[in-house]
Formats: C-alpha cells, structure tokens, sequence
C-alpha cells in the first residue's frame, strides 16, 4: 500500500521544511483548498506486509509512486523518509545515521538504499517530521510500558526517545525523517 499526494513547493529542495511528514500534510491539504496548483508529488508511506518482505516489493512500489508523479507532469517525488533500520539505534541522531554505508558505499539502512539504488538523492534530515502527543496513559496504552517517573524512555520502533512530563500530564514524541527526492 501507498499513500501520497501533490502538493506545491517553490522553494529549495535544501530548504524543504524541518516539519517533514507533519508539513506535507498540512501543505498538501492547504494547497488543495486553495486550489493552488501542485508541481511537486510527495509519499508519505509505502507498507509492505511483513510476510511479503524481501521480494523486491519495495522499489516496485517506489516506482510504482515515481510513474504516477511522472505521469501526473509533476517535477519530482518527494519523501520525508523514516529509515527503517534507525529505530535498532534510538540513541543515534539521524544525522549521523544517514552517513552509514556499506561495504558498496550505499546508506546502511535498508529503506534508504532502495531509495538510492533507484536514483533518488538524501537532501537533508528533517528533525522534526512527526509529532505525537499523549498523555501517559495513552502513551501507556499505546506502547505497553509504564511511566513511573519524567525523562526520556526509549519506545520500542522508535527512532527517537519519547520525552515524558508527568507534572504536564504529556509525553511528546518527535520522529525525525530524512528529506529525499526522485526526479522524474
């Protein structure tokens, strides 16, 4: 499955927004409404079932999303992209973790890779691309940990530690993601 929208950007690709995944939204939301028309296409997730996996599914459905932002006369595909890989290391800013490779000098992360191998080109991280608020016991629920005490707390599949304030009632996770574009 994939999901992805047009929208208009007619800045920078360098100066592409801090608020990632959280702005394209928005953005592509805005533009819609106000009729504005759109030059730019962005995905904002590609899922494959796990029992799917290793089938080379993946860059089918990138290219999949590349045909339609081509087919549609938009200038490029845009990703604000969670690299799949980065949640083993939470500690890890992603700006060090984007400058990973392997031995054939390709990122490290999986995700990341396919994108690369396909011609796409890392632009930037995007330290703030996903926001997501709660109090502790939603966060509770929806993660299965406790949270006796405020601070950081690494949550499993996360790529960044959640930062709890219980005397806020909130804990507020902030995903960072990496800019990246197809051009078509």
């Amino acid at each position: 499955m994939g999901n992805s929208f047009p929208l208009r950007w007619d800045g920078r690709m360098a100066d592409l927004p801090e608020e990632g995944w959280d702005w394209a939204f928005r953005e592509a939301v805005q533009c819609h409404k106000k009729g504005i028309s759109p030059n730019l296409h962005c995905a904002i997730q590609i899922v494959v079932r796990p029992d799917y996996r290793g089938q080379g599914l993946s860059s089918t459905m990138v290219q999949a999303v590349r045909a339609v932002t081509s087919g549609q006369g938009l200038q490029s595909l845009i990703i604000p992209l969670r690299p799949s890989e980065k949640s083993k290391y939470p500690l890890t800013s992603l700006d060090d973790y984007i400058t990973w490779t392997s031995e054939d000098g390709l990122p490290l992360d999986a995700w990341l890779r396919v994108h690369v191998k396909l011609g796409a080109r890392i632009i930037k991280v995007c330290h703030n691309s996903k926001t997501i608020r709660g109090t502790p016991g939603e966060w509770e629920t929806w993660t299965g940990l406790k949270f006796p005490q405020s601070g950081s707390f690494i949550i499993p599949g996360a790529l960044s530690p959640l930062e709890m304030d219980l005397d806020a009632n909130a804990g507020i996770y902030i995903e960072p993601n990496v800019w990246i574009e197809h051009r078509t």
